[in-house]
């Protein structure tokens, strides 16, 4: 079976959540035998043709009003497909009178919110899980731009054969925003999580500024509005009136990382030398400072299940989350994290909750990895693989 993903960023350029799922669900397809191939839309480069890891990729700069043909002769000429896997809704459009069988793989809102995926400082240009209508939208980025993402949004959901979401709350989502039903599988995240606990459990560290201290909050992600480091930074210095010896580390680079570093001197040298900002770090280093770590903080203003989060819940970790779209699909308060709200006392009061009881700790932190094991092991690949077989049947007769 002769498979083409198609997608706006794959790895070495940029490594992330998203990156992570398009990478092991290729290598997965590969060791498989599946003959698959990689066309990357979103990333700037000078190379027309490359490889990573035995993966064969194709890069191309999309040109304003002429990227539709460029996509679509570009599909033609890698090869035949038996199955296109397309990671952005409005990609589908080249493809709308093409036969062959089309996975809409959604990370994200991309069929019920019509702000386009931007980092930014404010959160003004990051999409929402609301479900106010059309005259909500029209308030936020108006009415041409609404009614181009309609259209796109509604031809992708027409000539897409299936739907592909990663967890139950998108697909309830998108149910109550017009997409059918019988077009939606949930096929949820899977991660190697011997091999990323293994991997926390030899952690050492890799920036000279992280010391021995008493206690370490880790935040990991983006320095986006949308993640909430600022909401965590507000939060530490009342962490710290209980737990002097603690250190709050960063990792992760964006636009907010100047205005947290400004904000954190503003606190004073008491507070500012415990903050620690690492800065961007490579993947496969992301489980080395969960294991650093006595807690870890997801402070996200939108939602909070992802790549980031799961790869904690691996590590055995205790976290701590804001409850916010989708968290209780795989969160459970009390009993395998803590969840919170977005006010600072409260994130405070649930950290210092962690660092305080050390039997909340291991609880909720064995849980944690319990529910990993249940939910998101590499045998959610099959359910994929499944899909794609199913799909392939269908062409073929």
């Amino acid at each position: 079976m002769k498979i083409c993903q198609i997608v706006s960023s794959f790895p070495p350029i940029s490594w992330g959540g998203t990156e992570t799922h398009n990478y092991t669900l290729v290598k997965y397809l590969i060791e498989k035998g599946y003959d698959t191939s990689v066309i990357v839309t979103g990333q700037e480069t000078n190379k027309r043709k490359a490889s990573y890891d035995g993966i064969r990729i194709n890069y191309f700069k999309p040109k304003p009003l002429l990227w539709y043909k460029q996509l679509k002769d570009l599909v033609k000429k890698t090869g035949e497909f038996d199955v296109l896997d397309v990671h952005r809704n409005h990609v589908v459009l080249p493809f709308v009178r093409c036969k062959t069988p089309i996975i809409l793989s959604l990370h994200f809102f991309e069929l019920t919110c019509p702000i386009p995926i931007k980092s930014n400082i404010d959160g003004k240009g990051w999409p929402r899980p609301c479900e106010e209508g059309w005259t909500s939208c029209l308030g936020c980025i108006g009415s041409r731009r609404y009614m181009r993402w309609w259209i796109s949004k509604n031809i992708a959901i027409k000539r897409a054969d299936s739907i592909m979401v990663k967890y139950e709350a998108l697909r309830n989502l998108m149910i109550g925003n017009g997409v059918p039903e019988n077009k939606i599988n949930v096929v949820p995240h899977w991660l190697d999580i011997e091999k990323i606990n293994k991997r926390s459990k030899k952690s050492k560290s890799k920036n000279r500024r992280i010391r021995n201290v008493n206690r370490r909050i880790l935040f990991l992600g983006r320095m986006d509005h949308e993640k909430g480091p600022d909401i965590l930074l507000g939060a530490f210095p009342s962490i710290l009136e209980k737990h002097p010896q603690t250190e709050l580390v960063f990792v992760g680079d964006g636009p907010m990382m100047k205005n947290l570093k400004s904000n954190a001197r503003g606190f004073g040298k008491n507070i500012s030398e415990k903050v620690v900002f690492v800065g961007h770090v490579k993947h496969q280093d992301v489980p080395e400072y969960f294991g650093m770590s006595d807690v870890v903080v997801f402070p996200h203003r939108f939602f909070n299940y992802e790549w980031g989060l799961l790869e904690a819940m691996c590590c055995e970790k205790p976290i701590v989350a804001t409850d916010m779209f989708a968290t209780r699909d795989i969160l459970n308060h009390e009993k395998n994290a803590l969840l919170c709200s977005l006010d600072e006392v409260d994130i405070s009061s649930s950290v210092s909750r962690i660092l305080d009881d050390q039997k909340l700790s291991r609880r909720i932190s064995s849980e944690a990895l319990k529910t990993i094991k249940q939910k998101h092991s590499m045998k959610n690949l099959r359910i994929y693989e499944k899909l794609l077989n199913e799909l392939a049947g269908k062409k073929s007769k």
